[in-house]
């Protein structure tokens, strides 16, 4: 049931998200072209490539990779994500005893280990609301567009 609900909100996101390219692109086949290009493009910022992900805060996919991950390792596979103790006093101990270290050196959750850095130490709610808050902001901008653009052809 909550990856239906994650579905939904990354068709709100994206639908807002195709409004302003056929607003803006006047002509369905460039808009079209263009829309996949920009999806492309966005899904860069996605967070497992750790160098673009860490600076993709501003991007939807950012979020909604976040919540996929999460869906994905934590409700389907019961990824942990808390440090064991015997990790904590022993960090020589490695991933065969339980214990997981990311590139620096530090003892993390296996969920940590599993994802990049972006996508770390989850949080399903904030996810949500962020990528709420960008399908209302990219309606809200196709909504400005349609006001603003092509004035003369309006009846």
């Amino acid at each position: 049931q909550i990856f239906y609900f994650c579905r939904t909100m990354s068709v709100f996101v994206m639908h807002g998200l195709s409004y302003i390219m056929a607003i803006g692109i006047l002509e369905m086949g460039n808009a079209t072209i263009a829309g996949v290009i920009m999806s492309i493009v966005l899904t860069m910022f996605e967070g497992f490539i750790d160098l673009l992900g860490n600076i993709g805060a501003w991007c939807y996919t950012l979020w909604l990779g976040r919540a996929a991950s999460n869906i994905e390792l934590l409700q389907g596979y019961s990824v942990a994500t808390s440090i064991p103790q015997i990790c904590r006093d022993n960090p020589d101990l490695t991933g065969e005893d339980g214990c997981y270290q990311n590139q620096d050196g530090e003892t993390v959750s296996f969920y940590d280990f599993l994802v990049g850095e972006p996508h770390s130490s989850p949080n399903l709610a904030i996810d949500f609301v962020l990528l709420l808050f960008f399908g209302v902001l990219l309606r809200s901008i196709a909504c400005l567009l349609i006001h603003t653009l092509n004035t003369d052809k309006r009846r």
